[in-house]
């Protein structure tokens, strides 16, 4: 426990040798993100009770706020003047929405010498390029879910679960993924849909889909990462066009993947198709744990497994979510806010109760046994996720964007086109998005 001492030496450090005096006050904004379900509060405030008996120089407060009204409540605050010193656990796409509001980290980083040995490099460098508000706390990688059953049952090879190794002989990448979801997607008579008497209009099960990950930046980053802004000029990374095509094909020409409606269908799990059974494949991150029902709770999906992402010109991009704690800029406590900051992200029980997998390595065998002990008697290969990391997207999918919130709507009206509409120009229609988010950015003064 020796880092954990030095750890707390650094929370505390600013007050050693000051006289008893009036606790100050540090808000804790807690909704944003995770965190404020009736489930999580009691372990919160467990902590919060630990934190403010164990010295005298600070009063900590958790306000939580319902998720859905977080975002508006916290603008109005800050339009008030009446700013929350701290706000998290939040994710670099909900924390965009305030990308002017937060404090940078990386000046009290470096005075207070906080050790970040032991989290993987990539993923300080994640930080450091795309988030120098906060210090890496919760990570998510994305890789695939398989249904080990359904490639079992096509007589197919499970993909690789290594960087770099090949598929039946061949590379391992989107090529490769687009075949093997044709194989695995089956109509109602048992055709699947590399067949010349295949019936798209009548499919029981599909090959592919990315769970929960459907925004345009999200599709894109598979083909490698890119943002859609460059300062306040709107652009389509180029990689992205293909990228997105490979997704509008495999739903209207290929058929391997479901279309809009048929994703949110109770046949297909009402948003949840991998959970449905009837996917063989999903590309989504670590945090889709809390949405895969166990084989012992019921569950339709009784054999799985993961697999690394496929390549895209010889090169592996598998994006990553990051959640951290972060201060405002209009605190009036950054220093006090900070120390309170280093002490929540050592604290095991709020890492459990959000579900959050720790950056920090010397916490993650732990997170990991949870998991693997959640779905046994499968033995799942979490070194897949591990490995997953060394292949973030740089710069983040998640980025903010100008005038964020009114562009995010319009990104995610792209998807929704894509999902609903066949006959589609996806060059054009990349060229209509990119036209739209420039007016939106000029909106912004």
């Amino acid at each position: 426990m020796k880092t954990l001492k030095a750890g707390l030496l650094v929370t505390f450090a600013l007050f050693s040798g000051a006289v008893a005096q009036k606790k100050v006050q540090i808000r804790w904004y807690i909704g944003l993100g995770t965190g404020s379900d009736a489930q999580q509060q009691p372990a919160t405030r467990k902590v919060v009770e630990r934190f403010n008996k164990s010295q005298n120089k600070i009063e900590l407060v958790p306000e939580f706020v319902n998720y859905n009204n977080a975002r508006d409540q916290l603008a109005t605050r800050i339009a008030a003047g009446n700013v929350p010193d701290l706000v998290g656990p939040v994710g670099i796409l909900g924390a965009a929405s305030f990308q002017d509001q937060w404090l940078d980290l990386q000046p009290l980083i470096k005075k207070y010498k906080v050790d970040l040995s032991h989290v993987n490099k990539k993923v300080v460098d994640f930080y450091r390029s795309q988030d120098p508000n906060g210090i890496p706390y919760a990570i998510y990688p994305s890789f695939l879910f398989i249904n080990k059953d359904l490639f079992d049952e096509a007589g197919l090879p499970y993909p690789p679960q290594k960087f770099g190794e090949k598929y039946q002989g061949k590379t391992w990448d989107h090529g490769a993924l687009r075949r093997i979801g044709m194989l695995l997607t089956v109509d109602r008579n048992g055709s699947d849909a590399t067949m010349s008497d295949f019936d798209s209009k009548n499919i029981v099960q599909y090959g592919y889909f990315p769970q929960y990950t459907l925004e345009p930046q999200s599709l894109g980053s598979m083909f490698g990462a890119g943002i859609l802004a460059k300062g306040k000029t709107a652009q389509i990374p180029q990689q992205w066009i293909p990228a997105w095509q490979w997704f509008y094909d495999g739903m209207w020409k290929d058929h391997f993947i479901p279309t809009d409606a048929v994703q949110k269908s109770d046949a297909f799990g009402k948003d949840n198709v991998f959970n449905s059974g009837k996917l063989a494949i999903a590309y989504s991150h670590l945090w889709y744990t809390c949405c895969l029902d166990t084989a012992k709770d019921g569950g339709k999906v009784k054999n799985w497994d993961l697999a690394v992402v496929p390549s895209y010109n010889g090169k592996y991009t598998a994006k990553l979510n990051a959640d951290t704690f972060r201060i405002m800029k209009g605190s009036k406590h950054k220093e006090e806010a900070f120390q309170v900051l280093m002490y929540l992200r050592e604290q095991p029980e709020l890492l459990e109760v959000y579900g959050a997998f720790p950056a920090d390595t010397r916490l993650q065998p732990k997170f990991l046994k949870i998991l693997q002990d959640k779905y046994a008697p499968l033995k799942i290969n979490w070194q897949v996720a591990m490995d997953s990391l060394n292949y973030v997207d740089i710069p983040s999918h998640e980025a903010g964007l100008p005038n964020h919130n009114k562009a995010l709507d319009a990104v995610n009206a792209f998807t929704l086109k894509l999902m609903t509409r066949s006959g589609l120009n996806i060059k054009q229609e990349a060229e209509t998005l990119r036209k739209q988010l420039q007016g939106i950015f000029n909106e912004k003064k």
